[in-house]
């Protein structure tokens, strides 16, 4: 059984790890690279852990850290009503096994707690086609295309630009399907 569970500073090594891993393996799939990307950086995660309040990191556990995913609520007076999910990411040997369902619906609930926070925002590599499915079976839905967003290794990605009203009463069937007490303690 998957279990999802917010991150601490207690699992800085782990998430710094697998972000690594995610940019590595999946080099399409993130606008950053290893060589610069401030997920990979200590001291900016252990303080963006302590912004309890307005971000989070969750990871997926299988026995060990096999997936994360991190939100934040937008800093800006304007856009403070937003939420967005970044660095979405499960290993490949653990994918198709309901993880990332799991930390999607990890997220999609944290957002929720916001005060005043009414979208949840993404963007996602047309690369990533599963993930794209996912993202469409929690009801997010696809505003916008941006060609050639990304360059990798000479190559175009495009990518989409994806969003989700949170203040509908109604639950996906992926969202009923990963309840809170599948998720384990919070720290």
């Amino acid at each position: 059984m998957t279990v999802v569970r917010r991150l601490d500073p207690a699992d800085l090594e782990d998430l710094v790890a697998i972000r690594r891993e995610a940019l590595i393996t999946d080099p399409c799939a993130f606008s950053a690279s290893p060589n610069s990307d401030l997920g990979l950086d200590r001291e900016f995660i252990r303080s963006s852990m302590s912004e309890t309040s307005t971000q989070a990191y969750f990871g997926a556990y299988d026995g060990q850290l096999v997936g994360m995913t991190g939100v934040f609520r937008y800093p800006k007076e304007k856009e403070a009503h937003k939420a967005g999910v970044w660095g979405m990411y499960v290993r490949p040997s653990h994918r198709g096994q309901g993880h990332g369902a799991a930390l999607l619906a990890a997220a999609v609930d944290f957002a929720r707690s916001l005060p005043g926070v009414t979208q949840l925002c993404l963007c996602v590599s047309e690369t990533a086609g599963v993930a794209m499915g996912l993202y469409d079976r929690f009801g997010f839905v696809t505003w916008g295309r941006e060609p050639a967003a990304l360059k990798v290794d000479g190559v175009a990605v495009d990518v989409r630009h994806m969003v989700r009203a949170l203040n509908e009463e109604r639950r996906t069937e992926n969202e009923e399907n990963n309840p809170a007490q599948n998720r384990g303690p919070e720290p």
